[in-house]
């Protein structure tokens, strides 16, 4: 019998007044709203319900409330004025009530209000910058809209130009006291901290949130202005041609790159949050620190922020969409118990920003918590040190459950911490996944990553763990130097042997080539100078001049695409993608949930001839003289054979979310 979880979830904290209370007063407040007619009456009767239940916890925001009802709204434009009368103005929500939202003529109505006033606010030079929610409501039934532009980057002529986008809705009539006063504490106040759960932060962070309506626009206003210089587009480039392997056919475009970008930047306030251990919205310095990775390195964790896909928001010329981003992101999770985290809270978000229409198609089915910890329970039952590798981490909720089970079995210490690190490891070709899983890895070791000694290295990988990078060496025809070649920008360069040892080091000699390339001024950029420079910073590895100079050639090649303003991610990218040479015939379990995809949803090309070569020459997957039943054979079928050959020791076991067909199959039936 498995032992008993000692990381228990806390229980969610309910706020006073007592439920009792709450649902008695609830109850008058619907009777009384039934019975009215008027708008007027009906916004008098949902001030007082408000006064009820929030004026000793926030008495001025809740006195703003109230003197904002019928307050007058006025703005210039040209030789005339626009005036509307707002019901009530609070802050960022504007709300119009009217007498009865189930006639679709009151509602129509309402919309048409609530541009108007959303119009004039933002057309007012002191008021254009905040973002606004409209609320339309009859007392009983909310409707919560976001407006929006076609260009959103300039102020819109008229009230006609703008959109009303449907965030939220609600009728009361169908809830209780406790769940209304959180609705209401939701978009009004926020008095209460809320546990974080998956269906709470779908709510406010989810493609249908005002959180993501507001952030995405101020994404896509920004990316208008970059997306043609040279280093924007290498990124977008790069991210494009990642996703291809991982769904096996062009799915990328610039709206998904930007749903990405907000995702990746949540889950990196997320992590920033969690550790910081604070609620309270981070200043611009502190938001490049964190978006830089100098919060996290100073912490001792140097990984979790990389020159990756997503990083661009932090460069200077678009700083301030992200300082924007940031403010209105964490004052959000400020609202959360973060140290209550106990699931995999980015797996819905992780899905709603992957294209719905597209998802199943490409392969994208995701592991239920319950699932997924079931998997890790019966897999770790007998051996809780075992050494546990998940090639297709996904939003990392395998590597999230087997953290918790370790940390269960095994206690919170410093060997456990390091354990950890040594046992636990992800690998995914999804540029977003990576910042995902890395996230959930830090959610997974909660308190315990403070533990740590100095370096804390989090080891999930971006790379494709079906094709293994090939150590075959090959002597460079200058320097005579047994070297692997690995790709920069599209062109292959020698990088010696002798630093593919151990995963540590190739890191570090990849950073030094790095920073050489982007430190050193380019009357000092020589050989000699790299050798001085290269001795001083890699510290693990004593080697002649010759193999010093052939490593001068990928800095060299990185130093040229700096100068083309192509090199901000190629250390990030050689760093992980050879990682999967270091994993070999290392892992006791294989544990995961590989791609549901076929193989003939793989675009044609170079990758489709590597998967066939592998599938019939390498494991022969499939019968002689049976290759026409290429096009159905699941990807799950080579994952499963390829992962436990590349990458399990001798006697290691493997425990995969396969679909059903898998099972059925005569090619597979040896296997399983």
């Amino acid at each position: 019998m498995p032992k008993k979880s000692k990381l228990r979830e806390k229980s969610v904290r309910i706020s006073a007044p007592h439920t009792v209370l709450r649902n008695e007063r609830f109850q008058q407040y619907k009777a009384q709203i039934v019975q009215q007619n008027k708008e007027a009456a009906k916004a008098t009767a949902f001030s007082h319900l408000l006064s009820d239940w929030f004026s000793k916890s926030t008495p001025l925001l809740l006195e703003d409330y109230l003197r904002g009802i019928e307050q007058t709204v006025r703005t210039k434009e040209g030789s005339f004025v626009v005036r509307g009368e707002v019901d009530a103005l609070f802050g960022n929500l504007i709300i119009e009530f009217e007498s009865d939202l189930t006639a679709a003529p009151k509602l129509r109505e309402a919309k048409r209000q609530l541009r108007t006033y959303a119009f004039v606010l933002i057309s007012n030079a002191k008021t254009k910058r905040t973002s606004y929610l409209c609320l339309a409501s009859d007392g009983l039934r909310f409707h919560v809209f976001s407006p929006f532009w076609k260009n959103s980057g300039e102020t819109p002529t008229s009230p006609d130009e703008i959109d009303l986008k449907e965030v939220d809705k609600v009728d009361f009539s169908f809830l209780d006291g406790e769940q209304a006063f959180l609705w209401i504490d939701r978009y009004f106040f926020r008095t209460t901290k809320l546990h974080p759960t998956t269906e709470e932060f779908v709510k406010d962070f989810g493609v249908n949130s005002p959180s993501y309506t507001f952030a995405l626009k101020l994404l896509q206003n920004e990316w208008r202005r970059v997306q043609g210089e040279t280093e924007f587009k290498v990124i977008y480039e790069n991210w494009a041609r990642y996703l291809l392997i991982a769904y096996g056919t062009k799915t990328g475009n610039s709206e998904l790159f930007l749903r990405h970008t907000y995702l990746a930047s949540f889950a990196k306030l997320l992590a920033y949050m969690r550790l910081a251990k604070t609620a309270v919205v981070p200043t611009p310095d502190e938001t490049v620190d964190i978006f830089s990775g100098k919060f996290f390195k100073q912490l001792g964790i140097d990984n979790f922020l990389e020159e990756d896909f997503f990083s661009w928001l932090a460069r200077d010329r678009v700083r301030n969409v992200l300082i924007d981003v940031t403010r209105r992101v964490s004052t959000l999770l400020g609202k959360y118990h973060l140290e209550e985290i106990s699931e995999d809270v980015l797996k819905s978000l992780y899905q709603e920003l992957v294209d719905p229409e597209t998802r199943h198609d490409l392969g994208e089915f995701y592991t239920p918590d319950w699932l997924a910890d079931r998997i890790v329970r019966e897999a770790l039952r007998d051996n809780p040190q075992a050494k546990v590798l998940d090639p297709s981490c996904g939003s990392g909720s395998f590597l999230y459950f087997t953290i918790r089970f370790k940390r269960e079995q095994l206690g919170d210490t410093k060997d456990t911490l390091h354990h950890i690190r040594d046992t636990v490891i992800g690998i995914d070709i999804h540029p977003l996944a990576i910042i995902i899983a890395k996230t959930n890895y830090i959610l997974g070791l909660g308190e315990l990553v403070r533990k740590r000694l100095k370096d804390f290295h989090i080891p999930v990988y971006m790379a494709n763990s079906l094709k293994v990078p090939e150590r075959a060496s090959q002597m460079s025809t200058e320097e005579r130097v047994p070297s692997m070649m690995v790709d920069l920008d599209h062109t292959f360069v020698p990088f010696p042997d002798v630093f593919i040892e151990h995963a540590a080091s190739f890191d570090e000699v990849v950073d030094t080539c790095y920073e050489f390339a982007n430190t050193v001024q380019k009357h000092e950029f020589s050989e000699e100078r790299f050798r001085t420079f290269a001795r001083r910073k890699i510290s693990d590895v004593d080697v002649d001049d010759t193999t010093l100079d052939v490593l001068y050639g990928v800095s060299k090649r990185m130093r040229y695409l700096k100068e083309k303003e192509r090199n901000s991610i190629w250390a990030f990218i050689l760093k992980n993608v050879y990682k999967p040479i270091f994993l070999r015939k290392q892992f006791d379990w294989i544990l995961g949930n590989p791609p549901w995809l076929s193989f003939r949803y793989v675009e044609k090309g170079e990758y489709q001839d590597y998967l066939r070569r592998v599938i019939l020459n390498t494991y022969g997957l499939l019968p002689p003289g049976k290759g026409h039943l290429m096009t159905h054979l699941e990807l799950g079928t080579l994952f499963f054979v390829a992962s436990l050959s590349e990458y399990g020791k001798h006697g290691a076991q493997i425990a995969f979310v396969l679909p059903r067909s898998i099972f059925t199959a005569g090619n597979v039936k040896s296997y399983v």
